[in-house]
């Protein structure tokens, strides 16, 4: 039996045809390295399936154990060499981020929420919504600090009456993340004498 990572929460196990004569087979799958085993439901008598969260609990960087056995008129074999399958570890899901324009001096205070407890750097983009250019503003967490320390930003030198738009993501030793969901902010514009 092979197996392959075909989306974050699924295996696609395939096995070769064992003889003409297969009236079935048997998939198992086990997720403490061989000490117990599940067997997976077959429609006919196919060769590859694909396993999902419909069929067992699957989780984000587990590894897993395949195997698969044939029925035919003389019984049923032993069961294949197990083969292994790591799912990919669950990705960081980006900051959730709110931001305020402020008027004296023109400038946003941006605030986001970590995904994470062991963040080491994010990357805050500010664009202007007119010109539509971005420009990327690193915050990286210091040695001594921890990611809950650095969850803001001021975004200074901004011109009022301006919309700016503001997104977030995060770094972290599992990657980096997407970017949040981006938040438009006003600058108000002074009242003038």
């Amino acid at each position: 039996v092979q197996a392959v990572v075909t989306a974050p929460l699924a295996i696609k196990a395939a096995w070769a045809k064992a003889a003409e004569c297969i009236s079935a087979y048997q998939l198992q799958i086990s997720a403490d390295q061989g000490a117990s085993w599940t067997s997976i439901a077959l429609n006919g008598v196919p060769l590859d399936r694909t396993i999902t969260q419909a069929d067992t609990t699957l989780t984000a960087g587990a590894t897993y154990l395949l195997r698969v056995s044939a029925t035919d008129a003389d019984g049923t074999s032993v069961y294949s060499a197990p083969a292994s399958v790591t799912l990919p570890a669950a990705a960081l899901p980006p900051p959730v981020i709110t931001a305020t324009g402020h008027q004296q001096p023109p400038r946003i205070a941006a605030q986001w929420q970590a995904p994470a407890s062991n963040i080491s750097s994010y990357l805050l983009e500010v664009s202007d919504s007119a010109a539509g250019n971005a420009t990327p503003l690193q915050i990286t967490v210091p040695g001594s600090q921890t990611s809950r320390d650095i969850t803001a930003a001021d975004v200074p030198g901004l011109a009022e009456g301006q919309t700016y738009t503001l997104r977030v993501s995060a770094t972290s030793p599992a990657g980096t993340s997407a970017f949040s969901q981006p938040v438009q902010v006003s600058i108000p514009r002074s009242s003038g004498i």
